[in-house]
């Protein structure tokens, strides 16, 4: 018996080019050679009795006896068969190729990616559906003949060339057709034609729907696309149609079928599930000028340092720390005899924060010397701190509100101009600080001054992008906190931490995070140090900049410094920030409400 499953000239043609064949000889069933059924089986089974194996092929099968040989040899017929295949179809990505080629030759273009192999054509029934019911817009339709053929539409030439193939094509198509293509289906083909094409049409127009939500800051649940995809479902398709889209999108019942469809709208758009996060929404072009008067000020810093070491970065910030730190994602048992699984705490202990005054700076050998404070009223943690000797430079201070201000402020400057002094003597230093009201006091600047530190204030509205500790230390000093929060309470008998427990795990946190970690790189990657050439891609994706712009020299001005500091501060002087002229000193000073007496000694 001759083999005639290669019954098309085109098969034939393929399997003789595969195999460097002429043509396809005549290939009869078994039985075998025992050379040819070895050829068949791997290499290295010459104690196979090959045989055998395909005498068993022949033989009838006994009931209640499963034909284990011929199993194997169809396995093996198997992978030589997908490997056939493979090869096939490598062929036919070949001689498409090979003929887009030849058409670019006869037609005198260079570009043979504009001749396109389509399987499903320009004239076909879902194509020209979505041609009108997307109101006959041509872009639309070659959008969908390149998704039906898998082609990619980011280039504008082949978008382009599939638009006025199917306009060529369009106008072929007889008035006949045109007219019945939107009437009731009269066979399933149709039918799934007409459904194909409107759901495309439903899905692009969801697609813009939802871009337009986010825009407003609105991530849409499943609901909510499901509602709007039943409303966007076009009411010229037939009622049967229609219906049955109505109904893929509830997922006919099933809420696995609606979430199947969801991901796979998802993936296809690009999409995912997620949170719009709420922040202040600034001008592009705001955000570009706030952001250059910012570098500018801090390269005008940076050249008029004259110490004999490099200018002393620092950044201080306040963070708010909560006395019962959020409870990471861990294994919780599905139920208990009598009780839940919860960590009993009161209601102020669940709401008690304090402020932490934390500073970081771009030199490794001074940030173990900086001082951290803690605000605290006292109600939690007592008067007075129970450690004796605080982990990480760790000071508490007990006032009336845990809330920070300008006389908590100069305070803490007093402290740090103190330690300054000693581990950095000889230097300039420069703090950066946001615009916070109680950071624009006018004492601030005195008392600053004082101790020999200088102010650079970054611009407003811009803390999170442009502050080394808001983008670097706060986030993984948090995480820290709650792990070793976590590992204590697992230690404890009765699942409480002490005020001392508290302050000791607090302590370890700052020691294990501040002074391991370099934090010249923060300050670098915000352009606030290096001249801004190591400004990370994010940033200026933020800033929408492909490069940092050129960052004119000298000062800036007084406009660009207004920039700089909250709208509504118009009889602040700002230009005595920028042009920042340093006290002659008079030995010690004593103040007494942030303002220089005198004093008999």
């Amino acid at each position: 018996m001759e083999l005639t499953a290669f019954k098309s000239a085109k098969g034939c043609e393929l399997i003789a080019t595969a195999f460097g064949w002429p043509s396809v000889p005549g290939i009869s069933l078994p039985p075998l050679t025992e050379s040819e059924g070895r050829n068949i089986f791997p290499k290295g089974r010459s104690k196979l009795d090959v045989a055998k194996h395909f005498a068993s092929v022949l033989q009838p099968v006994p009931s209640r006896q499963f034909p284990y040989a011929f199993v194997a040899a169809m396995a093996a017929v198997g992978g030589e068969l997908k490997s056939v295949v493979q090869h096939l179809r490598a062929l036919q990505r070949r001689l498409c190729r090979r003929k887009r080629l030849e058409l670019a030759k006869e037609e005198g273009t260079s570009d043979p990616r504009e001749h396109v192999m389509l399987k499903v054509q320009p004239t076909a029934t879902s194509v020209l559906a979505v041609f009108e019911l997307s109101g006959r817009n041509s872009a639309c339709a070659a959008r969908f003949l390149a998704a039906k053929n898998k082609l990619n539409v980011a280039e504008a030439s082949l978008s382009n060339s599939l638009a006025s193939a199917f306009e060529d094509a369009y106008l072929q198509v007889p008035f006949e057709t045109i007219v019945g293509l939107l009437d009731s289906p009269t066979c399933p083909r149709h039918r799934r034609d007409l459904f194909a094409a409107g759901r495309f049409i439903v899905e692009t127009q969801l697609y813009t729907w939802l871009l337009a939500q986010n825009k407003k800051g609105v991530a849409p649940g499943r609901q909510q696309l499901v509602a709007e995809a039943c409303r966007l479902t076009p009411k010229d398709l037939p009622h049967d149609v229609a219906a049955m889209l109505e109904q893929y999108w509830k997922g006919n019942g099933r809420a696995r079928s609606q979430r199947k469809w969801l991901r796979r709208f998802r993936f296809e758009h690009g999409l995912q599930l997620g949170r719009v996060r709420v922040q202040a929404v600034m001008p592009l072009a705001d955000m570009q000028r706030k952001a250059k008067a910012f570098w500018r000020w801090s390269n005008y810093v940076h050249a008029q340092s004259s110490s004999s070491g490099p200018l002393l970065l620092l950044n201080m910030d306040e963070t708010s720390i909560a006395l019962k730190p959020t409870a990471k994602v861990g294994t919780v048992a599905r139920g208990f005899t009598g009780h839940k699984a919860v960590d009993a705490a009161s209601l102020a202990e669940t709401r008690a924060r304090f402020t932490l005054m934390c500073t970081i700076c771009n030199d490794t050998s001074v940030q173990p010397f900086l001082p951290q404070v803690l605000l605290t009223n006292g109600r939690f943690l007592g008067k007075k701190a129970k450690v004796e000797k605080l982990r990480g430079n760790l000071s508490v201070w007990t006032q009336k509100s845990a809330w920070s201000c300008h006389a908590t402020l100069r305070r803490y400057i007093s402290l740090l101009g103190f330690k300054l002094k000693a581990a950095a003597p000889g230097r300039d230093y420069a703090l950066l600080l946001d615009c916070a009201p109680s950071h624009l006091h006018g004492s601030i600047k005195r008392q600053a001054k004082l101790n020999h530190i200088r102010l650079v204030y970054i611009a407003a509205g811009l803390t999170r992008c442009l502050q080394p500790a808001d983008t670097d230390l706060f986030s993984r000093l948090k995480e820290k906190i709650a792990e070793l929060y976590r590992s204590q309470q697992s230690m404890s008998v009765d699942g409480k931490i002490s005020p001392a427990q508290w302050l000791e795990i607090l302590g370890s946190s700052l020691q294990s995070i501040l002074p391991a970690v370099k934090w010249s790189r923060a300050f670098a990657k915000v352009g606030a140090s290096n001249w801004q050439k190591d400004v990370c891609q994010s940033l200026l994706f933020e800033f929408g900049w492909p490069s940092v712009p050129t960052i004119p020299p000298g000062p800036p001005t007084e406009s660009e410094a207004r920039d700089i500091f909250p709208k509504g501060r118009s009889k602040l002087d700002v230009l005595s920030y920028v042009h920042w002229k340093q006290p002659a000193a008079k030995g010690h000073v004593r103040l007494y409400k942030g303002k220089p007496i005198r004093t008999l000694d």
